[in-house]
């Protein structure tokens, strides 16, 4: 894959969009808020 780049990690950005989306919704969750696209933003950038 990184040959098909030119030795750019793309995977690198989706993963740690992936780990901060899923770390949010943990936090949503544990203190019970609903999951809505707005609190989800919300949540992502107060962390």
């Amino acid at each position: 894959m990184l040959d098909a780049t030119r030795g750019v990690n793309t995977h690198r950005g989706a993963i740690l969009s992936l780990r901060m989306l899923v770390a949010a919704l943990a936090r949503m969750a544990s203190f019970e808020h609903a999951f809505t696209p707005e609190s989800v933003s919300e949540t992502l950038a107060s962390t």
